[in-house]
């Protein structure tokens, strides 16, 4: 999975070519030449925003390394080293690095998911053992989903009966860590065939369900009001591949169906919301492919999205969608930022 990143007024590519680690910035309508973190024996790379900070984890088959742009300024260093497997994930915070990665067991379909402080010194700290998990999917055991700031939301499956796992999540601000919340109990996810998109208000969920008949793509959202119930977006086989995302104020998603991509947007009804009836957009779908994306200043009245569909080739080029680059809170007056201890108890304190 490729990055996207619009901070400190740019925006940036992180993107893995033949087994290397290489960026772009975006200057006036174009984009730079590729610089190399890595020319090969790359394994997996992730990347975060937090606060302006942009973090690169790049892993080799025997060290993680770690890149931080701030301010203008470029720092890198390793963060681990060993016969390393699994994937890490870290988040910059003000002074040190919140981790999550995950470790394979051998002849089991379970993992151990562990989450740790790194203090500028190097020293590992807080270790917390989060359970065994199910992957989500062969590249994405887990997914990470911002909120704002250094309030995020860590999805996986803990591990249940039957070789699949209870779907849910729990919340993370900072170094502080709640209880794993159930949204799915044995919902056996695979693949790509989920999307969740976080707001200040409600937490946005897509994902198959196994069927009588057939598997069914359903939406739930989290909020104030709790868990709602499952709606149906589409059935059959063939579906895959759902993107959620926000657009002046409105919940969009976008889906495949076989080669055809579909998108439909949800609307308040009542206590529930009501889904469009899903288009075909009529896209040729041979060249795409998905890229994340992260964003400074998320705001359910500014397009944003946690992932975006890209050229193949080229995935710094942003294809389908319209995303806009002005920044948010030149149009958006009054909105309230996540950022304090009591914002941090009280929200979702209903749920």
């Amino acid at each position: 999975m490729n990055y996207i990143v619009a901070a400190n007024g740019g925006m940036y590519c992180f993107y893995n070519k033949s087994g290397g680690l290489f960026w772009r910035e975006k200057l006036g309508e174009n984009w730079s030449e590729p610089k190399i973190f890595r020319q090969d024996g790359l394994v997996n790379f992730t990347v975060s925003l937090c606060e302006g900070k942009i973090l690169v984890l790049c892993q080799s088959a025997n060290k993680v390394e770690r890149f931080l742009f701030y301010n203008g300024n470029f720092e890198n260093g390793v963060l681990v080293e060993g016969g390393l497997e699994g994937r890490y994930y870290g988040l910059a915070l003000e002074d040190d690095t919140f981790l999550v990665h995950n470790i394979p067991v051998n002849g089991q379909n379970s993992q151990i998911l562990m989450s740790h402080r790194i203090t500028p010194g190097g020293l590992w700290t807080d270790s917390r053992h989060l359970g065994r998990i199910i992957p989500l999917g062969p590249n994405n055991p887990y997914e990470i989903v911002p909120v704002a700031n250094q309030h995020f939301l860590l999805f996986y499956q803990a591990q249940g009966g039957n070789y699949s796992g209870d779907l849910g999540y729990r919340e993370v601000f900072g170094h502080m860590m709640g209880d794993f919340n159930i949204i799915h109990p044995n919902s056996g996810i695979s693949g790509s065939y989920h999307s969740f998109l976080a707001t200040k208000y409600a937490v946005h969920m897509v994902y198959m369900t196994k069927g009588l008949l057939a598997p069914a793509l359903v939406y739930r959202r989290k909020d104030s009001a709790g868990l709602g119930a499952k709606i149906t977006v589409a059935t059959g086989q063939n579906v895959h591949n759902p993107l959620l995302y926000m657009e002046g104020g409105r919940l969009n998603l976008l889906f495949m169906r076989g080669d055809e991509l579909f998108s439909c947007n949800f609307n308040d009804s009542g206590d529930a919301p009501n889904i469009s009836p899903p288009k075909n957009m009529g896209i040729n779908t041979a060249n795409l492919t998905r890229s994340r994306f992260l964003c400074e200043n998320r705001s359910e009245i500014s397009f944003f999205a946690n992932e975006l569909p890209v050229s193949r080739e080229k995935p710094w080029e942003i294809r389908v969608l319209d995303v806009r680059e002005e920044r948010p809170e030149a149009r958006v007056s009054g909105a309230v930022q996540i950022g304090s201890q009591e914002e941090y108890d009280s929200f979702f304190d209903e749920l």
